[in-house]
């Protein structure tokens, strides 16, 4: 082989590996994204659960709180 094929070869197996790279470095970036939108999706929903969970939470306070009261209040009658 000639110096200029060899220096072709070179060239081309370099220019290969390059797009090897990019490709392989724009799987990782679609699939980082596709992974970060769903962690988004995830955290919302588990934000709703939380919202859920403290308003019942609220809820079943205020109604012992209540019956707190009323037990009171028939003490205080009797």
């Amino acid at each position: 082989m000639s110096v200029k094929a060899c220096q072709m070869a070179r060239e081309k197996a370099f220019t290969l590996m390059q797009q090897l790279y990019t490709a392989n470095k724009e799987k990782q970036r679609k699939r980082k994204e596709k992974f970060q939108e769903k962690r988004n999706v995830y955290r919302s929903e588990q934000e709703k659960k939380d919202v859920k969970r403290q308003q019942k939470q609220r809820e079943e306070r205020k109604k012992v709180f209540r019956m707190m009261g009323r037990a009171e209040q028939q003490k205080r009658k009797t």
